[in-house]
Parts: structure tokens; C-alpha cells; sequence
């Protein structure tokens, strides 16, 4: 005896709550409402309505028959409130069509159903609505109709199968896909994002590089310079006019220093303190070569036309292009035959690597995320280059640049 009026609170607070959630829901429909909106909803009502009427036209062959008025309040409310209580607009348009046979409650049965699926709440909720309204169709069909006419049944349970599984299961695969495509484009979006990251760190990086080649080379031989225009000023025997020379040089020496300094910090904020340093120039290339054929590549070096001094940015660019495609015909084409070109041309200096395609019982390649070649193209471009990196007709891989002689125009950068 004392459960029951526990019961009866605990029923109250669930109607109490279901209320809530009811106002709340409807509260932010209004809310939400526009002009459009409302368009849509009219819209939709007035096919509803239509599709009733046609529905019963067809299943009263043909005879007008209009229904009442109030059916049609109520599937109105029922098609405008299908998206802010789905399960109950659901049971409410069943256990109209159950009153209103044979012409109404069918297409609004149908229509809820879809949003339910679209809204489910809940995978016990809906399969609760789903099983109320089972019940009150099998109630509403006579008992003795499966012995009297099994066929009849056999329709009657097709047509809940039609009007409200159906249509339930069709708005569930549609929500189903939404959210999936939600997903992927959102996926896709932090993909593009995290792309353009590391894009731009590897762009940093190779600034960095850039940067420590430039204080270890350039800064070391103006310090120098500033350093002995600075010891030839205090020698005794100088004359005057030497002395004023010397001078001018220092303060030149000096500022340029300064210049290259704030260069340098323009050029990498962010460099690494941990970047790789050395003598990384086009003269260095053939021990780059030895250190691959000592791995066990076969790699072909060539060296055509007439050396000529480099300015240091295009000589280390073209280090970097060697080192960046030997570095990729072993990662993606191990076993297969390199070639690297250095050709000193009359305008330009063009270094080539091409490589075969990889044996067929070569072990599969990692993914690549070209951040190398996004690198070393940044590096051409600063040192006025224009760089090349394609696959070859064969199946191989080819990574070229042509580097200018003289720093001047900045190429515009071609992958």
C-alpha cells in the first residue's frame, strides 16, 4: 500500500517533466521561427492535407467525401509539432487514422514518422513509440479477423508496415547520412587545417635553415671583416687617407652586420636551435653521391659545362635539391637507379635528380607528405630559382631546378 502512492508521485513528476520538456521544445521551435519557415510549414501542411483527401478519394473510390474540420486542426498541429515532440506527434497522427478510417490520418501518420526518424531521442524512446503504436493498431483491428480473413490481417499489418515502419526507418537512414556527411566535412575542414600547419612549419623550418646558413657564412666573413677593418684602424704607420678608408669600411662592415642580423631574425622568428649546420654546397655534391652508392644505390653523377662561383643561397639550394631527392628516390624507389645532373649553363645553373621507377619486389613506400619538396621549394624560391617536381612518363620520379647565377628576381615556384 505504501508503493502505490509512491507510484502515483513518480508518475506525476514524469507527466510534470514530459510537460517541461513539451513547452521547452516548443518554446524554441517559436523562437526559431522566420519567415521562411513558416512558408515551409504551410506548405507542408497544405500537401498534408491534400494527400489526406486524395488518400481517402482513393479509398472511397472516388466519392467526395471532405472531412471534418477538426481532423483537420488537428493534423495541421500535428504536422507543425511533428519536429518538437516526433514520438508523440507519431502516436497522435496513428490514433487519428485509427479513429478517422478510411480516409484520413494516413499521409500525417506517415509524415511524423519520417521526422521521428529524423529526431529519434533516443534509441528506447522511439522504439517505445514504435510499439505503442503497434499496439493501438492491432487493437483497433477486429479479434476475429486473423481466423475470418487472414488476407485482411495480412493488409492491415502491411499498411502499418507502409504508413509508419517505412517511413520511420527511411527518416532514420536519411538523419543517419546527414550526420555522416556532418562529420566528414568537419573531418575534412580540421584535415585542411592541420594540412595547412604543417605546411607552414615546414616552411618555417626551412627558413630557419635558410637563416643559420646565412649567419654561419655570410655573418662569420662580415664579422671578420668588420674585425680586421677595426685592427687597422689602430696601426700607427697608416696614413690619413688610408685611415679614413679603413674607417668608412668598418662603419659599412658594421652596419652590415647589423642588417644581416635583422635579416636573419625576419627571415626565421621561430628557427630551431637543434637545425642541421655544415658546408652544404654544390661542392660537397660528390661526397653526397659517395654517401648513397656506399648505402648500396646505384647513382649516376654528372657535372657538364664550366664551374663558376656561386653565390652561397643557390649554391646550398642546389645541395638541398640533391640531398631532398636522393633522400626520396630511397624512401619511395629503393633499389632503382638515380641520376644526378649538374649542369652549368650559360644563363643558369640547372641541377637534376631522376630516379627509375621501383622494383616490383621492392618493399611498399610510406605515405609521403611532401613537406620536403614544400621546403625545398621555399629555399629555390628565395634563392631566385624555380623548382620541378613531377613523375616521369616511366613511372619514376623526377626533382629539377633551374638556379640563377646572380640573386635577383624571385621565380615563382612550380611543383
Amino acid at each position: 500500500m505504501r508503493r502505490f502512492p509512491e507510484f502515483v508521485r513518480g508518475l506525476v513528476a514524469t507527466a510534470q517533466r514530459s510537460a517541461a520538456e513539451f513547452l521547452r521544445a516548443v518554446a524554441d521551435d517559436l523562437r526559431g521561427l522566420t519567415p521562411g519557415v513558416v512558408a515551409r510549414q504551410a506548405s507542408l501542411v497544405v500537401a498534408v492535407i491534400a494527400g489526406e483527401v486524395a488518400v481517402g478519394l482513393v479509398r472511397t473510390g472516388g466519392r467526395p467525401d471532405l472531412p471534418d474540420a477538426v481532423p483537420i486542426v488537428v493534423i495541421a498541429a500535428l504536422v507543425v509539432l511533428r519536429s518538437s515532440v516526433p514520438r508523440a506527434a507519431l502516436c497522435a497522427a496513428v490514433f487519428l487514422l485509427i479513429l478517422c478510417p478510411p480516409q484520413l490520418g494516413a499521409v500525417a501518420a506517415a509524415v511524423c514518422a519520417w521526422s521521428a526518424g529524423r529526431h529519434p531521442g533516443g534509441r528506447w524512446r522511439i522504439v517505445a513509440a514504435v510499439v505503442v503504436c503497434a499496439l493501438l493498431w492491432v487493437v483497433s483491428l477486429p479479434p476475429s479477423l486473423v481466423l475470418t480473413a487472414p488476407d485482411r490481417a495480412a493488409g492491415e499489418l502491411a499498411g502499418f508496415a507502409v504508413v509508419v515502419l517505412l517511413p520511420l526507418v527511411s527518416g532514420r537512414y536519411a538523419e543517419q547520412r546527414r550526420r555522416l556527411a556532418t562529420a566528414s566535412a568537419r573531418v575534412e575542414a580540421q584535415l585542411r587545417r592541420e594540412r595547412s600547419l604543417m605546411v607552414r612549419q615546414a616552411r618555417l623550418r626551412e627558413r630557419g635553415r635558410i637563416a643559420r646558413d646565412m649567419h654561419d657564412g655570410l655573418g662569420h666573413q662580415l664579422s671578420l671583416l668588420s674585425v680586421l677593418t677595426g685592427a687597422l684602424q689602430v696601426e700607427a704607420d697608416l696614413p690619413a687617407s688610408a685611415r679614413t678608408m679603413v674607417h668608412s669600411l668598418h662603419r659599412t662592415a658594421l652596419a652590415a652586420v647589423v642588417d644581416l642580423a635583422a635579416m636573419v631574425g625576419a627571415l626565421a622568428p621561430e628557427a630551431a636551435g637543434n637545425d642541421e649546420l655544415g658546408p652544404h654546397t654544390v661542392d660537397a655534391l660528390p661526397q653526397l653521391v659517395e654517401g648513397s652508392r656506399v648505402a648500396g644505390s646505384r647513382v649516376d653523377f654528372r657535372r657538364n659545362g664550366v664551374p663558376r662561383e656561386l653565390p652561397a643561397a643557390v649554391s646550398r639550394a642546389a645541395y638541398r635539391l640533391v640531398q631532398e631527392g636522393l633522400t626520396n628516390a630511397h624512401k619511395h624507389a629503393t633499389g632503382a637507379p638515380i641520376a644526378v645532373s649538374v649542369n652549368y649553363e650559360p644563363d643558369a645553373l640547372l641541377v637534376e635528380v631522376r630516379n627509375d621507377p621501383p622494383a616490383p619486389d621492392a618493399r611498399p613506400a610510406p605515405p609521403g607528405t611532401r613537406l620536403g619538396l614544400i621546403g625545398l621549394n621555399e629555399r629555390v624560391r628565395l634563392a631566385g630559382g624555380i623548382l620541378h617536381a613531377e613523375p616521369t612518363p616511366d613511372g619514376g620520379f623526377r626533382v629539377a631546378a633551374i638556379l640563377p647565377y646572380a640573386l635577383g628576381d624571385v621565380g615563382e615556384p612550380s611543383t
